[in-house]
């Protein structure tokens, strides 16, 4: 005998079917984020059954059937939805997941690299999603060959406020004379000075590395570093590495420096290793330069081995 809805009962049916389906999507969607580890089959059962019930059952009403047959249309679309969105992620191309594993891939390729930035990144993404492969391609390049400009201005300024000429970054023209070679050059160094907060020592370590680094753009090699470069260089001074990353971080964020020094940042960093080593009971502790709130900090990492 088919079952007979109307009236009030048949309201509150439709009025359950209408919360359970809101309640259905809330969880898919925390499941596609990752807050839910499992798919929410037995929620999406149950309204299944409420929509056999009502499908099979002889109802009362205009306005009552119109409303279920909306809710019908919408449950069909959120289903269709759900069912591509579970074959992407069992395929491993759903966008989500995509994103979280490029957006890893270009945070180790900013460590072990140090060329652009995470705004270079972002922008360089929605280029691709707007334009194309080719076109983030080529903005990439345009970012790249900016920020090795950028780099080569940066030494250049350093080097002259050290007293050394610095050197032009473009290649004499053809058929002109080889320019003569700098006064600098073939004079002996004159002590490093004290500035920016840096020892003499620390000034004098910083001069030689960029002027290699002005070397390398004149060159035109100055690319990505290999990633057994970086090792090699974190492997000299780790503690000096995460010192020169918080400096230029706090610069570009308009952060003053002037206060800042290798030895007192060097005294931190043992502290918090300690810390980090007796709360975590793990023997190496490595540090990462974040961002919060427009200003840089150091983050202790603690590394199991």
């Amino acid at each position: 005998m088919t079952e007979e809805l109307k009236g009030d009962e048949l309201d509150a049916i439709l009025d359950d079917l209408h919360r359970r389906m809101d309640r259905l999507r809330v969880l898919y969607e925390q499941y596609f984020l990752g807050i839910e580890k499992i798919p929410p089959y037995q929620v999406q059962k149950d309204v299944v059954r409420i929509v056999y019930r009502l499908q099979q059952a002889k109802l009362k009403g205009t306005s009552q059937k119109f409303r279920f047959q909306a809710l019908i249309q919408k449950f069909n679309a959120q289903r269709a939805y759900w069912a591509r969105t579970m074959r992407e992620i069992e395929e491993g191309t759903y966008r989500r997941q995509t994103f979280r594993a490029e957006n890893r891939k270009r945070k180790e390729s900013m460590r072990s690299a140090g060329d652009l930035t995470t705004a270079d990144y972002q922008a360089i993404n929605m280029v691709k999603d707007s334009m194309g492969e080719e076109a983030a391609a080529q903005a990439e390049a345009e970012r790249r060959a900016a920020r090795s400009h950028a780099l080569n201005d940066a030494a250049n300024d350093f080097l002259k406020e050290l007293g050394v000429a610095p050197t032009p970054a473009a290649a004499p023209a053809a058929g002109s004379a080889a320019p003569a070679p700098a006064t600098a050059a073939a004079e002996p160094r004159k002590p490093a000075p004290d500035i920016r907060g840096m020892t003499a020592d620390e000034v004098a370590r910083k001069r030689a590395m960029l002027e290699e680094l002005r070397n390398r753009v004149k060159s035109g090699s100055a690319g990505p570093i290999r990633r057994e470069e970086a090792a090699a260089a974190a492997a000299r001074d780790p503690d000096r590495e995460v010192f020169e990353r918080l400096v230029a971080t706090k610069r570009r964020l308009n952060e003053a420096t002037d206060a800042l020094s290798f030895d007192s940042v060097k005294q931190g960093l043992e502290a918090q290793r300690e810390r980090v080593r007796a709360k975590h009971g793990v023997s190496r502790v490595e540090f990462d330069v974040v961002e919060r709130d427009g200003k840089a900090f150091l983050k202790p990492i603690p590394v199991k081995e």
